[in-house]
């Protein structure tokens, strides 16, 4: 897949990490985080974020999905 900076984005976690830069581009903001959820098994796969360190974003996960319980 091409990025809109013309680079490959060679997997999933890459082209993933393009949209975290480029929707930090739009919206000027300080955090962007991404967590992308499967239904079927109930679990968050290849979180990325710009902004929060790679142990906070790790440690988010079991909160996000006891959000998703409530």
């Amino acid at each position: 897949m091409l990025s809109t900076y013309g680079d490959a984005a060679t997997d999933f976690h890459g082209l993933l990490r393009e949209v975290v830069v480029r929707l930090r581009e739009i919206a000027q903001a300080d955090i962007v985080a991404l967590y992308p959820f499967d239904t079927e098994s109930e679990s968050f796969y290849a979180p990325v974020a710009i902004g929060i360190s790679d142990d906070g974003l790790l440690r988010s996960l079991p909160d996000m999905a006891d959000q998703l319980r409530r």
